[in-house]
C-alpha cells in the first residue's frame, strides 16, 4: 500500500556532479507516493538551475532557495515545506537503493513503529549504482524500545546516529517544541545527535532491518574527511545535549552517550594530530574528556570489542605525541 505520501528532504549546496544520480535515486524509488523537496542552500555552481530544470511540471516536486546556512538550516527550511505522513532526509551526495523508501515504509507500518532504520554502505566518490537492481527484502527484523534504540545509536554497533538511513513519523516531529526547526543550526558537524535525542524522547518503538539500502558517498572535500577544523568542535553542542537529556530517564543509555563522547574525543584528536591545530586549551580539554569517558567505552558492551580493547590505549599515545602542544 502507498496510500502515505512521504516528504524526502533534499539538501543542497555545491552539487552539480552528484545530482543525475541523486534524481536517479529518487525517480527509480518502487515507492511512488512522493513529495521531493530540493533546498539550494546558496550553491555557487549550477546546482539551482538543475533543480529548477527537474521539478519543472512536477507538482510532487518542490524548490526551496535560500541563503547559506548550512546542512542544518536546509533540512529545516525543507521541514517547514512538507506535508507528508512520514520524513525522510536525503543527502544530495549519496545514493539509493531503488526499494529503501518501501521496505522502510512496509517495516515501520507493519510493525506500528514510531522510526524505522536500516544499514549503509560507504562507498566511493565515483561509485555507480545499477538502478534496476533490487535489493531483496529481508523479514529479519529486530524491534527496540526506546531507550534500547539510543543505546545502539550511540554503539554504532548495527546502526548510528546520521538520519539518512531512516523513516521518520512527521507527527512525532511536529511535537517538538522547535518545529520545524528541529536541528541545531549552530551545529556544524554531527548535527544529528541533537535532533535524534529530541525525536526519541517522542518514540517508543524502532524497528531495525539489516538490508544495506542506503550508498554514503565518500567525498573528498567534505567536511567529514577534511583536516582539523574548529567547526568539528561543535559536535559536543549535541552529544553533550544528549548527555544532560537522559542522566535521569535513560541511565543505561547516558553510559553509551558517554562512550560515544570519548570516541568523538579520539576521533577530534586523531584529526589534531595529523594537523599543526596547536590551542592548548581545546587540547587539553579533548585529553581530558577522554580520560574521563574512557571507562564507558570500556564496559558498555554492545560497543565493538575492538573499541574496548584499543581505544583505551589512544589516551596515553595522544598525551605523547601532543605533549609539546599543551605545555
Amino acid at each position: 500500500m502507498q496510500n502515505d505520501l512521504i516528504s524526502v528532504i533534499v539538501p543542497c549546496y555545491n552539487v552539480e556532479k552528484f545530482l543525475p544520480d541523486c534524481f536517479n535515486s529518487l525517480v527509480h524509488q518502487t515507492y511512488k507516493n512522493l513529495e521531493m523537496i530540493f533546498v539550494n542552500d546558496g550553491s555557487k555552481d549550477n546546482t539551482l538551475n538543475i533543480l529548477n530544470n527537474f521539478c519543472k511540471n512536477k507538482p510532487n516536486c518542490k524548490v526551496v532557495d535560500k541563503i547559506n546556512g548550512g546542512l542544518s538550516s536546509a533540512r529545516n527550511a525543507g521541514l517547514a515545506y512538507a506535508t507528508g505522513k512520514y520524513i525522510y532526509f536525503f543527502d544530495s551526495d549519496d545514493i539509493l537503493s531503488p526499494n529503501i523508501l518501501e521496505v522502510l515504509h512496509k517495516i515501520i507500518t507493519e510493525q506500528n513503529a514510531d522510526i524505522s532504520i536500516c544499514r549503509y554502505k560507504r562507498v566511493k566518490e565515483n561509485y555507480k549504482l545499477n538502478f534496476n537492481k533490487i535489493v531483496k527484502y529481508s523479514k529479519k527484523l529486530k524491534i527496540f524500545n526506546q531507550e534500547d534504540t539510543i543505546c545502539q545509536l550511540y554503539s554504532g554497533r548495527l546502526f548510528d546516529v546520521c538520519v539518512w538511513n531512516k523513516l521518520y513519523k512527521h507527527d512525532l516531529l511536529k511535537k517538538i517544541d522547535i518545529y520545524p526547526n528541529v536541528f541545531n543550526e549552530n551545529i556544524k558537524y554531527g548535527e544529528d545527535v541533537e535532533f535524534n535525542i529530541r525525536y526519541l524522547s517522542f518514540s517508543n518503538k524502532a524497528v531495525f532491518t539489516k538490508k544495506r539500502l542506503y550508498y554514503y558517498r565518500q567525498r573528498k572535500g567534505s567536511l567529514v574527511h577534511s583536516s582539523f577544523n574548529e567547526k568539528r568542535l561543535t559536535d559536543f553542542i549535541g552529544i553533550n545535549y544528549a548527555i544532560e537529556h537522559t542522566k535521569d530517564k535513560f541511565p543505561i543509555a547516558h553510559k553509551y552517550i558517554k562512550s560515544w563522547k570519548g570516541l568523538v574525543c579520539v576521533e577530534m584528536l586523531f584529526y589534531i594530530y595529523k594537523s599543526d591545530y596547536s590551542n592548548k586549551e581545546i587540547i587539553s580539554g579533548l585529553l581530558q574528556d577522554l580520560k574521563e569517558n574512557m571507562k564507558y567505552i570500556k564496559s558498555c558492551e554492545r560497543n565493538h570489542l575492538y573499541r574496548r580493547i584499543f581505544v583505551p590505549l589512544t589516551y596515553p599515545l595522544f598525551k605523547l605525541f601532543l605533549r609539546k602542544r599543551i605545555k
